[in-house]
Formats: structure tokens, sequence, C-alpha cells
């Protein structure tokens, strides 16, 4: 009996969902930038387990990068949204 909630196949159409959904709120110019940077960042978090699991070290390496680069984008978000 598997533990997991989520396939590997369904984890990785789940990230790319997000990642598809935070780009298409930053592309209409959403006033919803949090949530933009909230979908990318968590979706690239979803892959970058997806890479992890498959042992693919250049996907892995490539997803925390996006992990890095949505995380700086969300934390100017937060900041914005605070000013």
């Amino acid at each position: 009996m598997s533990t997991h909630f989520l396939s590997v196949a369904h984890s990785e159409r789940l990230g790319v969902a997000l990642v598809i959904g935070g780009a298409l709120l930053l592309a209409v110019r959403s006033p919803l930038a949090l949530l933009a940077y909230l979908c990318l960042t968590a979706g690239s978090l979803v892959l970058l387990a997806v890479a992890l699991n498959r042992r693919d070290a250049a996907q892995a390496a490539m997803q925390l990068t996006f992990v890095m680069i949505n995380a700086i984008g969300l934390a100017l978000a937060i900041g914005s949204a605070h000013a």
C-alpha cells in the first residue's frame, strides 16, 4: 500500500499547473502579484520534489534556481504589499 498522497506524475502536473497559473496572473498584470509569486514558488517546490524523487540532478538544480528566483519575487511582492 502506497503512503504517498499524490503519484509522481500527478505531482508533476500539479507543479506545472501552479507555475502556469502564477505566470498567467503575472502576464495579465493582476493586482494579485503576491498570489502569483506564491503559485510560482509552490509550483517550483513541487517540481523540485519530483526531480529529487527521480534523482535527476540537473532538473533539481534548475528547479532550485527557479525556487530561489520566485522566492525573491515573493519577498518583493510581500514588501510592496506592506508599503
